[in-house]
């Protein structure tokens, strides 16, 4: 099984129309996710946090300790 976490917003609806048949097929807008979440458009932590959902890997609440640990001093989280 493939899984496919595609960071985009542009023709959202079109590209879940043409992966319909995979299952593991998400679109994340992340770059809007963090604009909201810390202010800066850094993908990089709700594609994470979007990865450990879907794949329940790891304790979501235990990763987001980690990750704000690490880089609160950097951003300011609103609601994360």
């Amino acid at each position: 099984a493939s899984l496919f976490l595609l960071l985009t917003y542009f023709l959202a609806n079109e590209l879940k129309k043409l992966f319909s048949e995979y299952q593991f097929f998400y679109i994340i807008d992340a770059t809007d996710i963090a604009r909201k979440e810390i202010g800066k458009p850094i993908p990089n932590i709700p594609l994470v946090g979007a990865l450990i959902k879907i794949t329940n890997f790891f304790e979501l609440d235990k990763v987001k300790d980690i990750v704000r640990e690490k880089v609160s001093h950097k951003f300011s989280f609103t609601t994360c």
